[in-house]
């Protein structure tokens, strides 16, 4: 139709859609402040991964090796906290590899999963693609004994 360039209805669903996407909130706004059709309306894109400051990076270094000690001396439990805290201050492959190995050794293999698949997100490795196949193959005896209530055997992981 000519003369109709505007459908101010549609900026909503720009909104909708671009958080939906996880755009972030910046690029909500601005496609909520276009009108529909205009180049750019919504833009689906990747979330930004922050750099971590200087700062982080060394906190989340000392939090990594933290855990890997206890994940050595076979005590993953004691290992997630400071795993989960250098993921969070440095997100990145080696961080959500040893998150990965902690929840892995606790039987929790889906979380294991979760935090295996996040690290190929960063970095490729065989190291971590195989870890997914067994847990992969170990899946069905995973979901019953959740469903049982069970606890894992801790010897089945080395």
């Amino acid at each position: 139709m000519p003369g109709a360039a505007h459908f101010p209805a549609a900026a909503p669903l720009a909104l909708a859609l671009a958080l939906a996407v996880g755009a972030g909130p910046a690029l909500a706004a601005d496609a909520s402040s276009r009108p529909s059709g205009a180049p750019g309306a919504v833009v689906p894109a990747k979330p930004s991964r922050r750099a971590p400051s200087r700062a982080d990076r060394d906190r989340a270094r000392a939090a990594l090796e933290e855990g890997v000690v206890a994940l050595e001396h076979g005590h993953p439990g004691r290992a997630l906290d400071p795993l989960r805290r250098a993921v969070v201050l440095a997100p990145d492959a080696e961080n959500l590899r040893d998150l990965g190995r902690a929840y892995e050794a606790l039987g929790l293999v889906f979380k294991a999963e979760w935090a295996y698949r996040r690290c190929l997100s960063y970095a490729d490795s065989s190291w971590v693609r195989s870890r997914l196949a067994v847990l992969k193959a170990e899946e069905p005896a995973a979901l019953r004994r959740a469903r049982r209530g069970a606890r894992p055997n801790p010897k089945a992981h080395p």
